[in-house]
């Protein structure tokens, strides 16, 4: 009988054979698409993304230079304000480039900027790290010249304050999902700005005691250092 057995069991063995072969041939696929998938996801697939932030920064116009730039006995050249932006920019794997504008209100004055980005990302599972560089144009508004003493009854002009923005900045992003990330960033500014005199002829005080009036009517300039902190909400595609 142990004779008349050994075929069947032959031909058991060979019929079961394939079967063991195919099941261990899709195991082993499975664990390459999973490695595979693995290795994909470090890789960010997004095209486009938006992103707004909030925040605050502290300014000061003339911590590297003071060429009269703004009126000390009018206007502050440094102090704290609340920082919003708004981000468009497009991915190429790693690399990030993208268009801010950025608005921060002060006590005495606005500062806006806009201006182009670059960074580089690396991605750790849902974190992000990245670092990056900018530059831009940078304006101050909201003030107006002393006319007190000019000769003209023409409304106060606005101070006209304008030049070169760079920037460096660091952050870390959170990806909820695919589609929305949170985040928080630090940036590093340099302004390096001038102000159009405004031409108006202006009286001599006959005070002896009396400091010289600042000179709105004539150029100025003035090289600051700004640092704002800010909370990102990115939206992805």
């Amino acid at each position: 009988m142990a004779i008349a057995g050994a075929p069947f069991a032959l031909l058991l063995q060979s019929a079961s054979a394939p079967a063991a072969a195919g099941d261990a041939a899709d195991a082993t696929l499975s664990n390459v698409q999973a490695g595979s998938g693995e290795q994909t996801s470090r890789v960010r697939r997004e095209l486009v993304f938006l992103e707004a932030g909030l925040g605050a920064a502290y300014v000061d116009m003339i911590a590297l230079k003071d060429g009269n730039l703004l009126d000390p006995a009018r206007v502050k050249s440094n102090g704290f304000g609340v920082m919003y932006d708004a981000a468009l920019g497009v991915r190429l794997r790693e690399i990030t480039l993208a268009v801010r504008y950025r608005s921060a209100d002060f006590s005495d004055w606005q500062l806006w900027s806009l201006g182009g980005e670059a960074g580089m990302n690396l991605s750790f599972g849902r974190f992000e790290p990245y670092f990056g560089f900018g530059a831009g144009y940078a304006s101050l508004s909201g003030m107006r010249a002393d006319i007190s003493r000019a000769a003209t009854a023409q409304p106060a002009p606005a101070v006209d304050i304008g030049g070169l923005n760079v920037r460096v900045n660091v952050g870390l992003s959170y990806y909820v999902s695919r589609w929305f990330s949170l985040g928080a960033n630090l940036s590093g500014d340099a302004f390096f700005l001038s102000r159009k005199g405004d031409r108006l002829p202006r009286f001599s005080t006959t005070d002896p005691n009396a400091s010289p009036p600042f000179p709105y009517g004539i150029d100025g300039s003035g090289n600051g250092l700004g640092v704002a902190l800010r909370l990102v909400l990115g939206l992805h595609y």
